[in-house]
């Protein structure tokens, strides 16, 4: 099955060199896992077969799994994969979408961002996004403000 080789760099000298057939998908989920916001460095077409055999070549650097030190060989393999162009000016969500969701892309404004304003971690904000948690009330009701969302819609916890 064809998709992309991508590379996420977790700005901190590791980069994630992984196969996806939606890497921006994987880039969200790999955002909600990492606390420094990761950063799509590039992707090209290719195969999972061509991501084993780059996993192979640049071996000797991995850290564990798909995460490899960002040096020699394999910041080469990174600086030679096409860079990412700029993405449309609005995205679009499902109706199935989490409401803050919505708002955020919307809005274009990033979760990091959102989490600033609210006083909470990125990666809390993404489970909420995601309905793998609720907020607290006290954060519900933050969130209602700073969106113009009603409390309610967030699902919160009393």
């Amino acid at each position: 099955m064809t998709g992309f080789v991508y590379a996420i760099g977790d700005g901190n000298g590791a980069v994630k060199i992984g196969w996806s057939a939606d890497p921006i998908r994987r880039l969200s989920k790999i955002a909600c896992d990492c606390p420094a916001a990761p950063k799509l460095l590039g992707l090209i077409e290719a195969t999972q077969a061509q991501e084993y055999e780059a996993h192979r070549l640049l071996e000797p650097w991995c850290i564990r799994r798909e995460w490899f030190r960002l040096e020699g060989p394999v910041l080469a393999f990174v600086e030679m994969l096409p860079k990412p162009g700029p993405r449309g000016r609005k995205r679009t969500f499902s109706e199935g979408d989490h409401p803050l969701k919505g708002w955020r892309i919307n809005s274009e404004v990033t979760l990091e961002t959102v989490a600033k304003e609210v006083g909470v971690s990125r990666p809390q904000l993404c489970k909420i996004e995601n309905r793998k948690g609720l907020p607290s009330l006290a954060l519900a009701c933050r969130l209602s403000k700073l969106t113009g969302i009603p409390a309610a819609e967030f699902g919160a916890l009393q």
